[in-house]
């Protein structure tokens, strides 16, 4: 008996670190994700959370709503911005986010200034609410081009066709080439191998992060 009880005792301390070696993940469906690490370093620091089934979906669009949460924690953004979206009365889940947030996201203007929390975060409104939280952060002034400059150099650079159709004296059109001028020369948000910068394609969950932990870390 003495024998069998110091086997048991061995094969139950041999066994220990079987048991604690492998730490999970926060979320189910990021182990072996290329962002986990990103991912599981701003939700230890509260800046991201999951969905109630355990999971992140780190390759879901980000919705605008989302985007004003994440922002606002990952920046630290404490100063209350007023606001006047016809479509927010103050029940949104992402309301207390939106109230530091606003000044940085950019509104539907061809849709009477609407917010649509719900809505996917394009690219380029993305690109845009970092460049200027960054601007601002950092206090930085940038020396832009001449708009036709901008113009051409990024026509130059990028073959969509949302660069060639619009007229550029269209205040949104020329919003559309500055800040995609700006996220290139910043190195916030680049273009895809195919030439393209799909201004309004989504922007996923893992990707938001990790162009924000860049910006943290440059």
């Amino acid at each position: 008996m003495k024998r069998i009880s110091i086997l048991l005792a061995i094969l139950l301390v041999a066994n220990i670190p079987f048991c604690s070696a492998a730490k999970p993940s926060a979320f189910f469906d990021i182990r072996g994700h290329w962002a986990e690490e990103i991912i599981m370093k701003y939700y230890s620091e509260g800046t991201i959370s999951g969905y109630p089934d355990g999971a992140f979906r780190p390759d879901d669009p980000v919705k605008r709503g989302e985007l004003a949460k994440i922002i606002t924690n990952a920046f630290d953004l404490k100063e209350e911005i007023p606001f006047d979206y016809p479509d927010i009365d103050g029940t949104e889940w992402f309301y207390d986010y939106l109230k530091y947030s606003a000044n940085y996201i950019p509104s539907y203007q061809y849709l009477e200034y609407s917010f649509f929390g719900n809505n996917n975060a394009h690219r380029i409104d993305v690109a845009e609410t970092l460049i200027e939280i960054r601007m601002q952060n950092e206090d930085l002034t940038i020396e832009m081009p001449s708009p036709d400059n901008i113009v051409a150099e990024v026509l130059s650079i990028f073959e969509d066709i949302d660069y060639s159709a619009g007229k550029i004296e269209y205040p949104n059109v020329q919003r559309l080439f500055k800040y995609t001028w700006l996220s290139n020369e910043m190195n916030i948000i680049e273009g895809y191998p195919d030439g393209n910068f799909h201004p309004y394609w989504g922007i996923t969950r893992a990707e938001l992060l990790t162009v924000i932990d860049r910006i943290k870390n440059y």
